[in-house]
Parts: structure tokens; C-alpha cells; sequence
């Protein structure tokens, strides 16, 4: 009885140990099996990933071409609008007009050419006056007949020039024709090549090949790089384009494989820009998970077989090993979660060309993006980190010490760090090794559960500032050009017509003398009154025109004998209210309100029909308002007018919101039944360069 009784707990341990075994045995297999498959997701996820990445890389490489070259067609049109308003073509004087072409800046190996529908009337690449080819020899002559976007710019499709022997691209703006030209049109012919610089400065990504069609799907050639239009690929695009799609891709068949193919059309300009790259390329994240699969497969049996056998020696509880089994496996996958957030995350600050750094509540530098690392790379700011975990407000603040302008960025984006504030923008000036270059910052703060974050993105934006430079030192050289020919006509005026006015009064009073008869004495009398009225017209006129003496005399004391003779000649009563402090402003900023004084009263003589006008210079802390108010009929719209109530003010007011513009100032115009007021206001300091940044 003994022994059976001794027999039998031997036997039920051996039936519960093989159950154990067959447990852990079931386990590892389980978990091996798991992890296998847990692997395999996560490898094919990374690889999906980086397939997709890719893909993305095309897709915004040809967004970013086909808003560049959009950049480019509206920077070339803007200065063809800045030439289609200068005075010079506005009265047909073609021959200052040609120099002012020849010395307008413009893309090398492009020329100016202005035509009508009988023949070409200008163009920079040939002498004023000299022979000028047919107008058949140029091949957007055929523009003409088509219709112009509302803009008034249009950009041609890729054109042979056979005088150069080379193929354009013309932007072309109709102008308002002459009555003794009729119908114009101002056309700037630019090499093909000079579109081409977009795509070298982009920098494609590895594999990627970029290429531009025009609106008749033609190749824009740079450089040898041939796309092959495969009767495939073309009717794709067309198919595509036809159904009014903007951007997409597709795959095709190519003569070295397929090829994917990444669009994107620009509405604007009509061009469409093609990123091309082998299937092979894309695919290759999948082949290396496949592979990377295999490895983890073989390594996970054979660490399974090895944990098993040591579970089995070690370990006396299958009800233990399960549990921590499970543990392991809820702690790997939040791990695991987190990771691919995380990775996610940076992901998607790389892909951002701006640079970009994401700080804690007290301004420490938590993440970086790839294109902060580049540029500190680049600049000779590269670290270990570079800048990671250092605090960006002590940066600022330290810079501050070397440039006070970096002061009120700092002030800023503590404000936005503090919570003070939600966003901040600011633009600032960090020249690079070879020339100047000017930056945006925004500074953005969100809050996520209790932490709060503040994203800082740096932009450049050196082109944009670059180009607002040409724009103001044209409209600049525009303004002085309409000055200096302001004071030529003055003075012209006053030495010539007003003295055979002056001759034709004397010989009328030697008429006078003679024996007429009534009626004729008071034709006389009339033809008297109406010289008279002429020549105080004429000394009016000329007197507007008359040049300041700012420098010799300062603003005040200027305007006061401006005033005093404008009131004298006109018998318009004049009431001045002047701040002595403005004689320390700045000449440029002087000169620009003296002519703003000019022309305002100039425009309450001609068509005010005022008995005074007020005007008032003041100087706050930080800004000077000019107000120029009359008592006149203001500027109401009639039947039959055309145009805006800012035509009737002439050319003048225009020219001196662009000259105030330079400043950072404003002009506003207000007017109603009770009279106009003119006013205008600009910084007491502002130096052009914050004026551009601006």
C-alpha cells in the first residue's frame, strides 16, 4: 500500500511536469511566432514608409519647381508692368525709353522688344534709329491675336528665335495703344536656360530626374537631359491634365523599365513639371524589408529554441513565464508606439524646408529638423548637437549684445515661450560667408496636456527682399527722372512761353491804340482778360513746379514760402500749422513730403473749387502726419466719367505713396461733400533697410 502510495505522486509529477514542458514549449512557439509577426510589421511598415517618402520627395520636388518657376513669371511681369507706367512711353518719347530698357536689370541673354501689328518699334538688342529686323522674324508675333490673362502678362509656350538661333520663352504685357501706333505690346524674350537654374538650385533628390513642359507638353531644355514622350506617357498626361487634375502620378512603361512619374500643373502659367524615377528605386524599401525579414525570421527560431531550453531548465512555473510574456510583449508594444510617433514626428519636420526647433517651456531646444542642421552645418554653427539642449532665448540674448536689432526678436519669442503671447513674426538680417541674406522667423506656441511647446521656423527670404530692392530702385529712378523733367518744363515755361505771352500783351495794347470801332475794342477787351488769366495760370503752373530748397532752407521754412506764394498767386487762403521739428527729419523723407504738399495743393487749385485749405505737419513720438484739408466740392463721380476717384489726381499721388512706401509709410485720401483730406504718415526713423524686410 506504501509503495502504490509512493508510485502514484511520482507519477502525477511526471504527468504535470510534461504538461509544463508542453506549455512552455507551446509558449515559446507562440512567441516566437508573435514576434515573428510583429517584426514583419514593423519592417514592412518602415518600408512602406520609406517607399512613400520617396514618393513624397518627387511630388514636392515638382511643386517646389513649378511654384519657383510661378515666381519667376510674376517677378519678370512685375517689371514689365514697372516699364509699361513709365512717362516716357506714356507721351511716345521711344528714344529715353530705349535707354531706360537697355538699362532696366534682366536675366541674361534676354531682350526687350516693343511692337504693334505692322513692326517691331524697339528692342535692346538693337541701336535706337537703326534697322530692325521684319517683325515675321519673331516668334511671338502671333501673341497678338491672343487673348491676354486678366493680369495683362502673358508667358508664351517654349518658341524658336531664329535671329539668335536659340529657343525663348516670352512674357509679354499688352499695352494701351497710341494714336499714332495704335495697339502696343512690351515682350521680354528669355533664353530657355534661365528657367533651367530652378531646377539646378532645387537640388532633385538621389534617383529623381526633373523635367518642365510647357503648355504644348514641349521639353524646356537646359542641359542634355531628353525625356523620351513615349506615346504612354503622353496620354497619360494628356488623359490627366484633360480632366482638370493639378497634380498626381502615374506608372509607365519606359524603354529601361517602368518608371514612375509625378506631375505637377500650375494653372497660372500653364507649365507642368515632371519628376521621373525607376520603379526599381521605389520598390527597393520593400526588397530590403523582404531581406531584413528573412534575417529576423532565422534569428527568432533560433533565439526561441534557446529560450525555450533555458525556460525549461530554469524556470518551474509555465503560469509565471506566460505572465511575464505578456508583460514584456504590452511593454514592447507601447514602446514600440511611442518610437513610431516619435519617428513620425521628425519625419515630418525633415521634410520641411524651413528650419525649424521645437522648445520647452523654458526655451531648451528639444528637436531639431534636417534643414536646421544643414544650414548650422553650412555656417560653420555644426556641433556635436548642434544646438540641441542648449536654450534658444539665451542665444538670442547673447546675439542681442553684438546686433541690438536681434532685441526685439528676443522679446518676442519670450513672450511667446511665457505664454504672454500666441504667435510671434519677425524678420531679421545673418549675411552668409559670400553676401547678405534676410530671414523670417515665426515663433508658434501650442499646449499638449500640461507641456507646452514652441515651434520656431526660419525662413529665407533673401530673394523676396532682393527683389522689392529693384522694385524701389526703379520706381526711385522713375521718380527723379519725372522730377527732373518737372523743373525742365518749369523752367521752360517761364523763360519761353511766358515771355511771348508777355510779347503778345504788349503788341495787344499797341492794338488798343488804334482807331477801332466798338465791337472791335470789346473783342479786344476779351482777347485781353483771357491773356491775363493765362499768364496766372502759367506762373501758377510754374510755380508748382518749382524745385525745394530743403537743403539750403530746411522743411518749414519751404513749405511756409511755398504756401505764402501758392496763396498769393491762386488769392486761396492758406492756413499753416507746422512743427518746427521737422527739419531734423531726414532730407529723402523732407523731399518726399514737399511733393506730397505740391501736389495737394496743386489738386485743390485745379479741382477743388476751394475758398481755404489747412495744412498741418505734426511729429508724434514715433511717426510724422502731414494732413493737406480744403472746404472744396471733393472728388464725386460724375455721369459719364471713367475711371476712379484716384484718376483725377494725376500722376503725381502715385508716385508718392511708392515714395512714402520706401519709408514704411502710408497715404490715405478722404473725401466727401464737405471737401478732401489728404494724409500722409511715415516712421520719424525708418531706414529703408527694415522698409524691405518689412
Amino acid at each position: 500500500m506504501s509503495a502504490a502510495t509512493a508510485v502514484e505522486p511520482r507519477v502525477a509529477l511526471g504527468a504535470s511536469s510534461s504538461r509544463n514542458r508542453n506549455r512552455i514549449v507551446l509558449a515559446a512557439a507562440l512567441a516566437s511566432g508573435l514576434s515573428f509577426l510583429l517584426a514583419a510589421s514593423v519592417i514592412y511598415w518602415h518600408g512602406v514608409q520609406d517607399r512613400h517618402e520617396v514618393i513624397q520627395r518627387g511630388l514636392s520636388m515638382s511643386a517646389a519647381v513649378s511654384r519657383g518657376i510661378e515666381r519667376e513669371s510674376d517677378a519678370l511681369g512685375r517689371v514689365l508692368k514697372g516699364l509699361a507706367a513709365s512717362p516716357l512711353l506714356a507721351s511716345d518719347d521711344l528714344a529715353p525709353f530705349h535707354r531706360q530698357l537697355q538699362a532696366t536689370p534682366r536675366p541674361e541673354g534676354s531682350r526687350f522688344v516693343l511692337w504693334n501689328r505692322e513692326r517691331v518699334l524697339l528692342s535692346s538688342a538693337f541701336g535706337y534709329g537703326g534697322h530692325l529686323p521684319a517683325l515675321d522674324l519673331f516668334p511671338f508675333a502671333d501673341q497678338i491675336a491672343q487673348p491676354f490673362p486678366h493680369d495683362g502678362v502673358s508667358l508664351s509656350e517654349r518658341l524658336y528665335a531664329p535671329l539668335t538661333r536659340d529657343w525663348i520663352i516670352a512674357l509679354s504685357l499688352r499695352l494701351t495703344g497710341s494714336a499714332r501706333e495704335g495697339e502696343r505690346i512690351l515682350t521680354l524674350a528669355v533664353p530657355e536656360a534661365y528657367f533651367g537654374r530652378i531646377v539646378r538650385e532645387s537640388g532633385p533628390p538621389a534617383g529623381w530626374t526633373i523635367f518642365i513642359l510647357d503648355r504644348n507638353l514641349q521639353q524646356v531644355k537646359w542641359d542634355e537631359a531628353n525625356l523620351p514622350l513615349t506615346p504612354p506617357l503622353r496620354a497619360r498626361l494628356t488623359d490627366a491634365l484633360g480632366r482638370g487634375a493639378r497634380s498626381g502620378q502615374f506608372e509607365v512603361d519606359g524603354q529601361k523599365g517602368d518608371r514612375l512619374v509625378a506631375f505637377e500643373h500650375s494653372g497660372s502659367t500653364g507649365y507642368t513639371v515632371l519628376s521621373t524615377i525607376p520603379s526599381a528605386l521605389i520598390d527597393k524599401p520593400i526588397s530590403s524589408a523582404d531581406r531584413w525579414l528573412w534575417y529576423a525570421g532565422v534569428m527568432l527560431v533560433l533565439m526561441g529554441t534557446v529560450s525555450a531550453g533555458f525556460a525549461l531548465r530554469s524556470i518551474g512555473s509555465a503560469n509565471a513565464l506566460t505572465s511575464a510574456a505578456v508583460s514584456t510583449r504590452t511593454r514592447y508594444r507601447a514602446r514600440l508606439s511611442v518610437m513610431q510617433e516619435r519617428e513620425f514626428l521628425q519625419a515630418s519636420l525633415d521634410a520641411l524646408s524651413a528650419h525649424i526647433a521645437v522648445l520647452d517651456e523654458m526655451g531648451t531646444i528639444v528637436s531639431l529638423n534636417a534643414a536646421w542642421r544643414r544650414f548650422a552645418r553650412d555656417n560653420g554653427y555644426g556641433g556635436a548637437s548642434f544646438g540641441l539642449g542648449m536654450n534658444y532665448l539665451d542665444v538670442c540674448l547673447h546675439a542681442r549684445q553684438a546686433d541690438p536689432n536681434v532685441g526685439q526678436i528676443h522679446d518676442g519669442l519670450a513672450a511667446v515661450v511665457a505664454g504672454r503671447s500666441r504667435d510671434y513674426r519677425g524678420v531679421y538680417r545673418c549675411d552668409g560667408p559670400d553676401r547678405p541674406r534676410w530671414f523670417q522667423m515665426r515663433a508658434t506656441r501650442f499646449i499638449a496636456g500640461k507641456l507646452s511647446r514652441t515651434i520656431v521656423a526660419h525662413e529665407d527670404i533673401t530673394e523676396v527682399v532682393a527683389v522689392r530692392a529693384e522694385i524701389n530702385a526703379l520706381s526711385e529712378r522713375l521718380l527723379t527722372v519725372q522730377e527732373e523733367e518737372r523743373e525742365r518744363i518749369a523752367v521752360e515755361l517761364h523763360d519761353s512761353t511766358a515771355q511771348h505771352l508777355v510779347a503778345v500783351s504788349l503788341n495787344l495794347m499797341q492794338v488798343g491804340s488804334l482807331r477801332l470801332p466798338p465791337s472791335g475794342r470789346r473783342i479786344l477787351h476779351e482777347i485781353d482778360r483771357s491773356l491775363e488769366e493765362a499768364l496766372k495760370e502759367l506762373r501758377i503752373f510754374t510755380y508748382l513746379l518749382h524745385p525745394p530748397r530743403l537743403e539750403k532752407d530746411g522743411l518749414v521754412s519751404t513749405v511756409q514760402d511755398f504756401a505764402e506764394g501758392f496763396a498769393k498767386r491762386t488769392d486761396l487762403e492758406t492756413i499753416l500749422r507746422l512743427d518746427r521739428a521737422a527739419d531734423e527729419l531726414a532730407v529723402d523723407l523732407q523731399r518726399a513730403l514737399f511733393r506730397i504738399v505740391q501736389e495737394g495743393l496743386a489738386n485743390v487749385h485745379r479741382h477743388a473749387e476751394a475758398s481755404h485749405v489747412v495744412l498741418n505737419l505734426r511729429l508724434t513720438s514715433d511717426q510724422v502726419i502731414l494732413s493737406i484739408a480744403d472746404n472744396g466740392r471733393g472728388m464725386r463721380r460724375h455721369r459719364g466719367e471713367i475711371g476712379t476717384r484716384q484718376a483725377s489726381l494725376g500722376v503725381g499721388i502715385p508716385g508718392m505713396r511708392i515714395r512714402l512706401g520706401q519709408f514704411g509709410g502710408n497715404l490715405r485720401i478722404r473725401s466727401g461733400r464737405r471737401g478732401t483730406i489728404i494724409r500722409a504718415a511715415a516712421p520719424r526713423c525708418a531706414p529703408k533697410a527694415m522698409a524691405l524686410g518689412a
